[in-house]
């Protein structure tokens, strides 16, 4: 207890910093995080030794993922039909050499005409696809910053201290679609903040372009009938519906298990841990009676920590913990997470890490909601569940001195 103690008498310090100072730092962690971005710029698209940058190292080709989806997006501008069968569109040497056609974006609908549609842009303008995507880099990484700054600014300095890996995934590799995603979450965030009903929507439109923030159709429960068809309505568009359009769609649904041995014994394990951690987070959101902005934020984590269980790869949890807390406690166990365990035990003991810290979070959580609480709601599963997605808030069981003492130290 005197851990969490310390760790509020801090935030009000630094949440006490003036103002300027605040802006002052989250400047200055912008500008290194350009500074560390610049290293991965690819040089086929900017070539450095013709410039005063002529000393800086450079990657000598386009990341994977750049290479992908440039092809898959040439697919559906020559023809839509043709955007999981791939046959009237060649791939170029280095496209070849990098992926198969099967393996280039095996992503839903939304992602590929919203990629088709920033490589239309970047022809249009000169910039390319590359140069869109690193403004869309820029602006994410903007507007987590202005939202850090409008709740807690010093989460975007924790968030900075992977400032190295962020530039990989964002500059170099470009992680295109989980781009689109974390510019659509964020756009939901500040709508959210804003007290604007459409943040339900973007919800909806982010999980039609990547499936990590599913678990977010929980709240078609709770936000009103005329919104919950409305985000039912583009998720089955945007996931369901091109199964009967588009030859060759399901694929992307068996792709990692014809690729990654061992995927649906890793899948069904990942399962067993993370849908008792998901009912855990419901059960907080209603209990603690998170907001909007809250629930928008955790409903990125369970999907995202499947996935990295599932393929072994901490990037999809990483990922999903850059979405800023304004609580701050799950941006600094994701960010904490991934720099000590990346730093001292590599890559790939990460998702662990970050999990474990995650759920030192959670427990915190639960100990506010009391275990009296607790122990009363397991005994009414039912009541419980009707909670949990319907939002209607039981009474509390009486408190016990424990409890009592427990919220007197934490303030509530």
């Amino acid at each position: 207890m005197s851990a969490l103690l310390w760790a509020e008498t801090l935030d009000r310090r630094l949440l006490s910093v003036p103002r300027w100072l605040q802006v002052g730092c989250v400047a200055a962690a912008v500008a290194a995080c350009v500074a560390v971005g610049i290293h991965d710029v690819p040089r086929p698209y900017v070539d450095y030794s013709r410039t005063v940058l002529r000393g800086v190292p450079q990657p000598l080709t386009y990341g994977p993922d750049t290479i992908a989806d440039v092809y898959e997006s040439s697919v559906v501008l020559n023809d839509p039909s043709d955007m999981y069968t791939k046959r009237r569109q060649a791939q170029t040497a280095i496209e070849a050499a990098t992926w198969s056609k099967t393996a280039s974006s095996p992503y839903p609908p939304a992602a590929l005409l919203a990629l088709a549609a920033v490589d239309a842009v970047g022809t249009r303008t000169g910039v390319g696809f590359y140069g869109v995507m690193l403004i869309l880099a820029c602006l994410f990484l903007s507007a987590c910053a202005i939202y850090c700054l409008q709740t807690r600014w010093y989460v975007f300095l924790v968030m900075c201290v992977n400032a190295p890996y962020i530039a990989e995934r964002l500059v170099y590799v470009q992680d295109d679609t989980y781009l689109l995603m974390l510019l659509l979450i964020m756009g939901a965030m500040f709508l959210a903040r804003a007290r604007r009903p459409i943040c339900h929507l973007f919800m909806a439109i982010a999980i039609a372009v990547k499936l990590a923030p599913l678990y977010y159709l929980k709240n078609v429960f709770s936000v009103g009938w005329p919104r919950a068809v409305l985000m039912v309505g583009i998720v089955t568009l945007g996931l369901v519906l091109p199964y009967f359009l588009w030859t060759g769609y399901g694929s992307i649904y068996q792709f990692q298990i014809h690729r990654k041995g061992h995927y649906l014994m890793n899948a069904v394990g990942a399962a067993a841990f993370v849908l008792p951690l998901t009912l855990l987070i419901a059960y907080l959101e209603a209990r603690l009676d998170f907001d909007v902005e809250d629930r928008i934020g955790w409903s990125v984590v369970p999907g995202g920590l499947f996935l990295s269980l599932t393929m072994n790869a901490p990037r999809h949890l990483f990922v999903a913990l850059l979405v800023p807390d304004k609580r701050a406690w799950r941006t600094i166990a994701g960010a904490l997470g991934f720099a000590v365990s990346h730093a001292f035990a590599g890559a790939g003991a990460s998702t662990s890490t970050m999990t474990a810290l995650v759920g030192v979070v959670l427990v915190g959580y639960v100990a506010r909601v009391g275990w009296t609480t607790v122990r009363g709601d397991l005994g009414h599963p039912l009541r419980t569940m009707d909670m949990l997605l319907l939002r209607r808030q039981p009474a509390a069981p009486p408190l016990t001195g424990v409890d009592k003492l427990n919220m007197r130290q934490t303030g509530q």
